[in-house]
């Protein structure tokens, strides 16, 4: 093929990938979810492999699901994956805590313990260290020590899901909507990574299990 023909086949090759994504992000609806996020970042093979982000991550506190106070700065030296999660949710939001679960499994020994996973919770109705430990337990979270399900009062969470960009919505109907996506937070409290894999019928792409320890492993 003539470099032109390359040139040609690697453009519509992205085409088709960023049509892809466009159509993921106009039906994705699950656990209310909006539309996700297009990615953004993929080999040249159309393989989604993560958006490189950077930026310093904007630090908060807040109480996991324990009742400790959890400081984001206070894991510097640590990676940090940060999602959002409704502490009400019973089909989207356990299927991501499993596939943070299963991250942590298949990471070579001793490096789990260098990772930290916080989730931010969406929901302000259901806010109380109660509701977050209920819903840890209801994950099958409780036997992981990394994981921080975080919680706090309304205004609290929503400077959160502002700094984030996390999209949280209350639907007429009472359901709650945010968007899917993890951030990866390096040991200098640096974003590194946004990745957005829905748990959708649609998405064809990896799952958060698959992309997520490769980015891990990078920065370990």
């Amino acid at each position: 093929m003539s470099p032109e023909g390359k040139r040609l086949s690697n453009i519509l090759a992205r085409f088709k990938f960023g049509l892809l994504t466009v159509i993921v992000a106009l039906i994705a609806a699950a656990c209310g979810a909006p539309p996700a996020p297009a990615p953004s970042s993929a080999a040249d093979s159309g393989v989604y492999e993560g958006t490189e982000i950077s930026g310093a991550a904007s630090d908060f506190e807040l109480v996991n699901q324990r009742g400790e106070l959890v400081r984001l700065s206070d894991f510097r030296g640590k990676l940090v994956v940060l999602s959002f999660l409704d502490s009400t949710c019973h089909d989207i939001c356990p299927i991501t805590a499993q596939h943070l679960k299963n991250t942590l499994q298949v990471l070579q020994p001793g490096a789990a313990e260098n990772v930290a996973l916080f989730a931010v919770n969406v929901n302000a109705a259901a806010n109380a260290v109660s509701d977050v430990a209920a819903a840890s337990s209801h994950w099958n979270m409780d036997d992981v020590p990394a994981w921080h399900f975080l919680t706090g009062s309304p205004d609290e969470l929503e400077s959160v899901w502002h700094a984030y960009s996390a999209g949280v919505q209350v639907r007429p109907d009472g359901e709650i909507s945010h968007l899917p996506g993890v951030y990866v937070i390096d040991q200098q409290g640096q974003k590194r990574w946004y990745i957005s894999t829905p748990e959708y019928p649609s998405w064809t792409g990896p799952a958060l299990n698959e992309v997520l320890p490769r980015r891990l492993r990078q920065l370990l």
